[in-house]
């Protein structure tokens, strides 16, 4: 049996992260899709779909660093159904995308793209630019590895998206 979907929307505010005791996490953020068709008489309308994506574990971190409100994701993952009650005793069904693949689709600056840490350690170092780009990307990041990459399968063209 198969349980997939695959969705390309804008982060509609900042992803949450919650950390537990046994030292795992999840991110929780909410993605926007939005369709685009035209009525019977001609006009444009567009119908956003609001979807609750969780990341566990790494791939949580990963989405606290690079992820922030409008940008635009690729997301695969899975569906699941949470049961809760409300306030009110209510039983009420979320249905939750669990993230097993994710890609930024939202172009980055280099600025943007270089981690806070290595700012900070070129200016503790007080290197010159040419200085910088001498060093090995290890020295770099302090000693730190880099982050997990994130399994993605790639975008399929254009025309494939077209409905």
């Amino acid at each position: 049996m198969i349980n997939e979907v695959t969705l390309i929307g804008n982060v509609g505010a900042d992803p949450t992260i919650r950390c537990f005791e046994n030292g795992n996490s999840v991110a929780k953020f909410r993605l926007v899709t939005t369709e685009r068709y035209k009525d019977k008489d001609g006009n444009t309308r567009e119908l956003n779909e609001w979807h609750t994506v969780e990341a566990w574990g790494k791939p949580a971190s990963i989405i606290d660093q690079y992820v922030r409100k409008g940008d635009r994701l690729y997301v695969k993952g899975s569906i699941h159904y949470e049961e809760y009650s409300d306030r009110d005793n209510i039983k009420r069904t979320q249905t939750i995308i669990r993230l097993q693949g994710v890609k930024l689709l939202t172009p980055r600056t280099k600025e943007e793209q270089t981690p806070p840490q290595v700012e900070q350690l070129k200016k503790e170092l007080g290197l010159t630019a040419e200085q910088q780009q001498a060093q090995p990307r290890q020295q770099e990041l302090g000693g730190m590895p880099e982050p997990p990459k994130v399994p993605m399968p790639p975008l399929p063209d254009i025309e494939d998206l077209l409905f």
